[in-house]
């Protein structure tokens, strides 16, 4: 895996969390895992259309400003709870070298 695979995958796992969430496709996990708390919830408010693409907004920019300061954190570029900026060491099962400097360009590339 390439750093810039790494971050694709957190952008696709970030677009099929809203995917369950608010319905948009059919969830392939239905009724072979646990179901979503958040997508009962959302359901729960029976939003209008306005109303739900708010949430939407909320709830994608939420995922977005998560995922990208994890990626940076990991980076070495922010930093991760309240700890001290620190540039971490993760690699794939192979071995491949995921952080190092590129998952932070990568990360404005697929989340912008």
């Amino acid at each position: 895996m390439t750093p810039e695979e790494f971050v694709k995958a957190f952008r696709d796992e970030k677009e099929s969390f809203l995917d369950i969430y608010f319905e948009r496709k059919p969830n392939p996990y239905e009724g072979i895992g646990p179901k979503s708390d958040v997508a009962e919830m959302i359901k729960q408010l029976n939003l209008d259309k306005e109303q739900k693409e708010i949430l939407f907004k909320i709830v994608e920019g939420s995922l977005r400003d998560f995922s990208v300061t994890l990626l940076y954190a990991l980076d070495g570029a922010a930093t991760l709870g309240k700890e001290m900026q620190q540039c971490f060491d993760l690699r794939d099962e192979d071995g491949n070298q995921l952080t190092g400097g590129e998952l932070e360009g990568y990360s404005g590339e697929y989340f912008q």
